[in-house]
This record gives C-alpha cells, structure tokens and sequence, in this order.
C-alpha cells in the first residue's frame, strides 16, 4: 500500500483550515476561480499541483474534468498538448481529475482515441479516505468551502 498525503482544493482558497499547515493545495491556473499570487503565498510550505479547468490551457498538470470545466473528449486534447509542450517537466505527469461516475467515460474517450491513458484523480465524497484501484488519488470529501482528498505520496512528490 503506497503513503498517502492529504491535499486540499478550494475555489476560495482562504477557506482552508489552518494554511500555514497545509501540505499540499490543488490551485487552479485559470477560468472563473484561478488563484492569484496572494492565494498561493497563503500555503508556503504546501506543495502546489497545478489544475487547468479550460481546454486550450498549456499550463498545469492535472485537468478537471466536470460541469463547467473540460469534457471527456476535451482531456484527451488536454493530455496529449501537455505531453508534448515544452514547458511541461516529465516529472509532472499528466493527471485527469474527474467524479467516479464519469471515470469510465473519461477512459472510454482515451481509448476511443487511441491515447494512453493518464492517471486519475477520482472524486468520491463517501467519506472514507481510500485510493480506488488504477486511481493516484481521491477527493473524498467537501465541506462548505474546501474539498479533501488523498493523494499518493509518489504522485505528489512528482510535481513538488
């Protein structure tokens, strides 16, 4: 069983709990609740993984795949564009964070156009804290204001 970390994810990052000790936040790069560089420095000692929510963003290393962000079919785009783009690092794997009612629909579009597929954050809130199979991570819960989720230790360190 991998180490896990916990990462949180706002759309307001102030209404995290206790920033200064954070150990990892999920910042979203762009759309309607990008975060600003004052966002940011509010978790100096958390490792920061960035999170696109627009298609044609050649930034960050996960995409959020859900109502108002990228579609199954938009990931894919996503994924291969950050693959291949010069300012994205190897060691920041292209990551897919979508709900575990669409997984299988995020895979479908990977397959159905022949890409391989990326890892995957899932988002649960049942409650308990644990990774699915094939996942790097969960979001396992969400509160009025911020969600949780565990990540693995490994897939986290990759984009420190």
């Amino acid at each position: 069983m991998p180490l896990t970390q916990l990462m949180y994810d706002a759309v307001t990052p102030s209404r995290i709990p206790n920033p200064h000790l954070v150990r990892a936040v999920l910042v979203y790069v762009d759309g309607k609740y990008a975060w600003t560089d004052a966002d940011r420095a509010m978790f100096p000692s958390a490792v920061k993984v960035y999170c696109a929510v627009l298609p044609d963003t050649d930034d960050g290393s996960v995409c959020d795949v859900e109502t108002g962000a990228l579609r199954p079919e938009d990931a894919v785009s996503w994924v291969k564009m950050r693959r291949t783009s010069l300012t994205n690092r190897l060691e920041h794997p292209a990551t897919v964070y979508c709900s575990a009612s669409s997984w299988a629909t995020v895979r479908s579009a990977f397959v159905a156009a022949k890409v391989a597929e990326p890892e995957y954050l899932i988002a649960q809130w049942d409650g308990p804290p644990c990774i699915p199979p094939g996942a790097v991570g969960k979001q396992y819960s969400s509160t009025p204001g911020y969600d949780r989720a565990v990540v693995e230790d490994d897939w986290l360190h990759a984009h420190a």
